[in-house]
């Protein structure tokens, strides 16, 4: 099934414009309904939902629920148990291609989205619109250049994968963050660990701008500090969820018996690539999330858009 995909996309593809004729007419897309920045409803989509609305399905989360999404497509619509995702398949007939943009979908909402389709979904494709800018901090410092979160709900798993057991010897774990710009996530998703395990800090190399990685070192630097005893750094390029996948995939076979706590608070892509992986290996990695409140307006303007081929 996926050689179809790969015939119009390789793995990873970058497109500096992108429209709704960018993908096939027989894909069902699935985007935010709504967002807080000039990505919010992305001109492709608004153009498919003119043409194919049956092949679109938008989604918004409850605002006073916030395992419950609302979908719609066309006149139709329904809410979906974040928990039971597989309900979004029935309610958008049983689709065989898919692509989930995850530009403005939360991760509480697109990770168990993402989970359930590489069961349920003989196809399926990721989408990600790079901002052309973040907003600066109305008072910046090192650890926060960007206005990027006005607040947090604070560490929760993302529905789907939760852990009910936690590992049983709490000294045979070790600790992945992925860094961004915000340098305060890490250090407090750290600080949640007692003892803070062996730790790997995943940066974005080559980044989206090549000013990007120095950033998020320096926005990181307490936390680097901090872990410096138990520390090791890796890198991934910062819109390719695959190597970030594929770096999991390397410490996991460097501490084969471990339990793997995973951040994944860096780039959207990295986000992806660990969903990816705790996807495939769950009874020994937990994602680990801070669910931050999103700023309005925290980017401007439409970058380039990235499409992964998952399956």
């Amino acid at each position: 099934m996926k050689s179809e995909l790969l015939q119009a996309f390789s793995q990873s593809s970058t497109f500096a414009t992108f429209d709704d004729r960018s993908l096939p007419d027989d894909i069902t897309v699935i985007f935010a309904s709504t967002g807080l920045d000039d990505r919010g409803v992305l001109p492709a989509w608004e153009q498919r939902r003119q043409r194919l609305p049956e092949q679109c399905v938008s989604l918004s989360k409850d605002p006073t629920n916030p395992t419950m999404a609302h979908a719609s497509i066309s006149s139709r619509s329904q809410t979906i148990s974040l928990h039971e995702p597989q309900q979004l398949w029935s309610f958008a007939n049983h689709p065989t291609s898919v692509c989930i943009d995850i530009t403005s979908l939360t991760p509480d909402v697109w990770a168990p989205l993402i989970e359930s389709a590489l069961t349920y979904v003989p196809q399926l494709i990721a989408t990600y619109v790079e901002p052309k800018d973040y907003r600066l901090h109305p008072n910046p410092t090192e650890a926060t250049m960007f206005d990027l979160s006005s607040s947090f709900h604070g560490i929760a798993p993302l529905p789907g994968f939760a852990k009910l057991l936690g590992p049983e010897d709490e000294f045979d774990t070790v600790f992945v963050a992925f860094l961004g710009f915000e340098g305060s996530r890490a250090r407090v998703l750290a600080n949640s660990l007692d003892p803070l395990p062996p730790t790997t800090a995943v940066i974005g190399i080559p980044g989206m701008r090549p000013e990007y990685p120095a950033l998020a070192v320096s926005s990181n630097r307490d936390f680097l500090d901090e872990c410096r005893p138990h520390l090791s750094v890796r890198f991934a390029a910062a819109s390719c969820p695959f190597e970030a996948e594929q770096v999991l995939t390397e410490i996991s076979l460097e501490y084969p018996t471990s339990y793997m706590y995973v951040a994944p608070i860096g780039t959207t892509p990295h986000s992806l690539g660990a969903v990816l992986f705790a996807a495939k290996h769950k009874r020994r990695v937990e994602l680990m999330y801070d669910h931050p409140i999103h700023s309005p307006s925290r980017t401007s303007g439409i970058g380039p858009t990235h499409v992964f081929v998952l399956k």
